[in-house]
């Protein structure tokens, strides 16, 4: 057998529970005396409105379930087109450095005058003092046939130092300027023959006789046809209690200025 709900039931207790809060809020107002008028007349009038209206929360959910999705609407797509702004942003800022890298690549090109040689570019992802001074840490390794012992230069032009250490996708990168490194040069227009040790802190410096005759701004390049520029003279120390002159000089360019290598294959 089945039961129908009874629908006059239900309606009673809705009746009972509207009458409980309207007692409740009754109560309140009374002992709170200090509250008056401005609190009674609202609570007065809630009590008319429970007491009045037929109408539940399930009805309520209802009339603003639009309001509600529309709301949820307009927040995802806020959120789809916060997306889209960021990823363009992303593929402008993308094009600006592929821009500058092929700004650097073409100035790079225009300065190598022995179009005979041929190069492996790379850029420096890590110098001094990010790692230790007199070294760098380039973005190309053995996937772009980099090895080690590959002389590094400046644009083709000047001498930089040497691969020390090959990785897949990166290289390890001795300057010249590394202490104790010694680079077999030529110093000036009488093409002396000596051995620039590094100092450190890209500076080098070269033991010769003080009967030597050389001057500041002499060039110094490595030996032969092709040589590298590796810098020029900077300054010359003596002592009388010593027969040789120190040659004091630095690498040819600011390593922190410098964006791209040259690697000679």
């Amino acid at each position: 057998m089945k039961f129908l709900p009874n629908k006059k039931l239900n309606n009673n207790k809705k009746k009972i529970t509207g009458g409980v809060i309207i007692a409740l809020l009754l109560i309140m107002a009374f002992f709170k005396e200090n509250v008056g008028h401005v609190v009674s007349t609202p609570i007065m009038a809630a009590s008319s409105y429970l007491l009045s209206s037929n109408e539940d929360v399930g009805n309520w959910f209802k009339r603003n379930a639009a309001y509600l999705e529309q709301k949820k609407s307009l927040e995802e797509e806020n959120g789809r087109l916060k997306a889209t702004l960021t990823e363009l942003e992303s593929r402008s800022l993308l094009c600006r450095s592929l821009e500058q890298e092929n700004n650097q690549l073409r100035e790079a090109a225009s300065h190598v005058t022995n179009k005979n040689k041929k190069f492996i570019t790379a850029a420096i992802v890590k110098r001094p003092p990010a790692i230790p001074y007199d070294t760098l840490i380039l973005d190309a390794g053995s996937e772009s046939g980099i090895t080690t012992g590959m002389t590094v230069t400046i644009y083709g032009e000047a001498l930089l130092g040497q691969i020390v250490e090959v990785f897949p996708g990166v290289s390890k990168v001795k300057l010249i300027s590394f202490p104790a490194n010694e680079t077999s040069v030529i110093l000036g227009n009488q093409n002396i023959s000596a051995s620039a040790v590094g100092r450190g802190g890209e500076n080098l410096e070269i033991d010769l006789p003080k009967d030597i005759q050389t001057n500041i701004g002499d060039l110094i390049t490595t030996p032969g046809l092709d040589g590298l520029v590796v810098g020029s003279v900077d300054k010359i120390e003596t002592n009388d209690s010593s027969p040789f002159q120190k040659i004091i000089f630095r690498l040819p360019i600011n390593i922190q200025q410098l964006g791209l290598v040259m690697i000679e294959k």
